[in-house]
């Protein structure tokens, strides 16, 4: 995604280091860039693990039977579909151009505000946690699908008051 995108994060970044008065070398530029996608990635691991242990903590109260070594596993599985979204929209980005491609918190973009927030991405990682809760915490679908998509519409809000915020803001 970063090879895709290298290219607009490389010209903002260039223009907030000029506007800063710092000089901007091709080296500092890629080093910013790298730090950026290890702290990404960082940031991945240190969330799922902290999202998979919440997960864990409800289903238990909810009379779940799993460790949280499972939890947090099927947690991490059921957003493997957010690895697709990040490919789909660097195949989007290398196509379209990165200016073209909508990277708003959510997929989908035709100028409402609804549609702007609705991930199908997240529903379908939403899905896949519900069907993994129910197997290996012996949950009944009723409740392993209320903890999922109870996860899905607190990062539905989440998300909308991040694109609010940002709409503000600009």
């Amino acid at each position: 995604m970063y090879i895709a995108l290298g290219s607009a994060f490389e010209t903002r970044l260039l223009e907030a280091l000029e506007r800063a008065g710092i000089e901007a070398t091709p080296r500092l530029v890629w080093l910013v860039l790298g730090l950026g996608g290890v702290f990404g990635l960082v940031q991945v691991v240190v969330f799922t693990l902290v999202a998979g242990l919440i997960t864990h903590a409800v289903a238990r109260l909810l009379g779940g039977s799993a460790d949280a070594h499972c939890s947090v596993a099927c947690y991490a599985l059921a957003m493997i579909p957010s690895g697709f979204k990040a490919i789909t929209v660097a195949v989007l980005a290398f196509l379209l151009g990165a200016e073209n491609v909508p990277l708003t918190t959510g997929g989908v973009y035709s100028g409402g505000a609804l549609l702007t927030l609705f991930d199908p991405f997240s529903l379908w990682a939403a899905l896949l946690l519900g069907m993994g809760l129910a197997k290996i915490h012996g949950l009944s679908i009723v409740r392993a699908f209320g903890i999922s998509f109870s996860i899905f519409v607190v990062g539905w809000a989440m998300s909308a008051a991040l694109t609010a915020a940002q709409g503000a803001l600009v």
